[in-house]
C-alpha cells in the first residue's frame, strides 16, 4: 500500500482509507480509475462515501479512445486481430463487461456515464475536461483544474520524459507470452531501468503502423457515436466545442 499505483482490488473501506495513510494532515487526497466512469454503481458509491467529493472527468474523442485501447490490447497480447475484426468480436463477446471484454465502443458512449455523476453531485463539484485540451492548451487547462481544486494555480509541472509510444508485439509468439501478466511483471521487475531493457524491448516490439482500413473503421465509429456525442454536448453545455471532437 506504499506504492502510488496499487494493482490489487480493494473491497473493504478500512483498506481503501489505508491507501491515503502517507498523506500529510490537510493535504488533498484523490485517486483515479477509468472504471469509475463506466461503472453503473461507482457514482452512487462515491456519493455515499463522500457527497462533497470533487469529480474530475477527462474525456477523449471516442474513436481515438477505441483505437488506442485496441493498440494497448495488441501490445499486451490480448488480441492479434486487425482493428475491424477485433471490434466485431468484442461486440458479440460473452461474457460482456468490464474486465471480461474490451468494450471498445461502449466505453466511448459517454452520455449516460457522465449523466450518472451530474445527477448526483452538485454541478460545481464536477469538472469535465477534454483530453485534447491537455495537449493543446495545457497550462490553461491545468489552471482550470487547480482552481477547481482550490489549490495554487500558477504551478507549472515539469514536462515528463516518458512517452507511451504505440508499439505492438514483434511476433505471435511474443504476443502469446506477453498476454501473461505474471511474465510481464516479472520481466519488468527484473530488467528495471537497465540498458538491457531497451534492447529486450526492441526485440519484443515493433512500431505500430496506421493504415487506410483503420481510418475507415474510425470514421464508422464516429458516425455510430455521433448521437451520443450530441446528447453529451447538450448535457454539459459544451456546444460546438465538444462536437468538434467528432
Amino acid at each position: 500500500m506504499k506504492r502510488t499505483i496499487h494493482r490489487a482490488f480493494i473491497r473493504e473501506e478500512h483498506q481503501y482509507l489505508q491507501l491515503f495513510a502517507p498523506a500529510a494532515p490537510g493535504q488533498l487526497k484523490g485517486e483515479a480509475s477509468p472504471s469509475y466512469l463506466y461503472s453503473e454503481v461507482a457514482a452512487k458509491s462515491i456519493f455515499a462515501f463522500n457527497e462533497k467529493a470533487k469529480i474530475i472527468i477527462i474525456l477523449r474523442e471516442p474513436s481515438s479512445r477505441a483505437y488506442s485501447h485496441y493498440k494497448m490490447d495488441l501490445k499486451l497480447g490480448f488480441t492479434q486481430d486487425p482493428f475491424k475484426l477485433a471490434l466485431e468480436k468484442d461486440k458479440i463477446a460473452i461474457p460482456k463487461g468490464w474486465g471480461s471484454s474490451s468494450l471498445y465502443i461502449e466505453l466511448g458512449q459517454y452520455y449516460l456515464q457522465v449523466k450518472r455523476y451530474l445527477d448526483l453531485f452538485p454541478k460545481e463539484n464536477v469538472l469535465i475536461l477534454l483530453q485534447k485540451d491537455l495537449y493543446k492548451k495545457k497550462e490553461e487547462t491545468l489552471k482550470t483544474l487547480f482552481q477547481f481544486l482550490q489549490v495554487k494555480d500558477d504551478f507549472v509541472p515539469i514536462e515528463p520524459e516518458f512517452r507511451n509510444e504505440s508499439v505492438i508485439p514483434a511476433s505471435r509468439i511474443t504476443s502469446f507470452l506477453l498476454k501473461s501478466d505474471f511474465i510481464r511483471v516479472k520481466a519488468r521487475n527484473f530488467l528495471g531501468q537497465s540498458k538491457l531493457k531497451k534492447y529486450i524491448l526492441n526485440l519484443l516490439y515493433k512500431k505500430s503502423e496506421f493504415n487506410n482500413e483503420d481510418e475507415l473503421v474510425l470514421q464508422e465509429i464516429k458516425n455510430q457515436l455521433k448521437e451520443d456525442v450530441m446528447q453529451l454536448s447538450k448535457l454539459i453545455n459544451f456546444g460546438r466545442r465538444l462536437q468538434t471532437i467528432i
